[in-house]
């Protein structure tokens, strides 16, 4: 009768309210997820280095078990004891099921990083600019990986160069060749279609000319041999008029050049492209 209608309509209301409530207590999990993993951002661990610890079997996606056990890691629930159980282990379905954009019950690389409002292809410039900075400190210069990515070269990287040089490093393997093309044009600040040599010392975050920056690299191999950049000046201004003209500089880098080519020709060396990839294999690969 009348009263089971008036039951029916409350235990609806009620129904809603408490799917409002679990919807409620699911975005402040997944707030504080975000808080957690741009925590861990800040520390040094990317994005993509949590989605690699969390994918257990490796195979490049989370299922449910996978990001159920992750959720309990990070502290975002207690689904060991919890006397709510089973109210969260729904939250988490739910989780996955928002962050599921495909709707194959699994969490891939990229489904991830929109949790934190990234893509990908944002991962791959942070990524790349921090192992090439990392490849500079251990005695790499950014222009000789520029000549190493620059195959035809042209004096130019190109979106194919691009990927091919990044496939080198063997850690982006989650990445689309769309990937890559949005990255060179966050890089191609001409709209050219192409990285030059300034754009890619841009990238790593030098101002300066490519031919500053070849001064600079010079200067610093000087100091690294004991020579002070005052007896340097001295040596180089060959006429003692306190000024060096543009010859008696050319002179004077030719000089330096051959002298420490001469001094490093019996050391082992490290290609650029052995350096950067050293770098890369600090940083670890990723899943994807």
């Amino acid at each position: 009768g009348g009263g089971g209608t008036a039951a029916e309509e409350q235990l609806k209301r009620l129904t809603l309210l408490l799917k409002d409530l679990v919807d409620l207590d699911v975005d402040l999990k997944l707030l504080l997820l975000q808080r957690i993993l741009s925590t861990a951002e800040k520390q040094g661990l990317s994005v993509v280095d949590a989605f690699s610890v969390m994918d257990i079997d490796g195979d490049g996606a989370l299922t449910e078990g996978e990001l159920v056990k992750a959720l309990e890691r990070l502290g975002v629930y207690d689904l060991a004891g919890d006397e709510n159980q089973r109210t969260e282990f729904f939250q988490v379905r739910e989780i996955m099921q928002r962050v599921d954009a495909n709707a194959d019950n699994r969490v891939d690389l990229h489904e991830f990083l929109a949790i934190m409002g990234y893509s990908y292809s944002t991962h791959l410039q942070v990524k790349l600019s921090h192992i090439l900075r990392r490849a500079e400190k251990g005695g790499m210069s950014l222009l000789a990986a520029f000549d190493t990515w620059d195959h035809d070269g042209d004096l130019s990287i190109s979106v194919k160069e691009l990927q091919e040089g990044l496939q080198t490093l063997g850690i982006f393997r989650g990445m689309s060749a769309g990937d890559v093309a949005c990255l060179c044009r966050s890089v191609d600040s001409d709209n050219d279609g192409v990285i030059s040599s300034q754009e890619f010392l841009n990238f790593v975050g030098y101002k300066g000319s490519p031919e500053q920056y070849r001064m600079s690299r010079l200067l610093l191999r000087v100091q690294d041999q004991g020579l002070s950049l005052e007896n340097l000046f001295r040596d180089w201004d060959s006429d003692g008029d306190l000024t060096v003209t543009g010859q008696e500089l050319m002179e004077g880098i030719k000089k330096v050049f051959n002298e420490t080519k001469d001094k490093e020709k019996d050391k082992p060396t490290a290609t650029a492209a052995t350096t950067a990839t050293s770098a890369a294999a600090v940083g670890g690969a990723e899943g994807g």
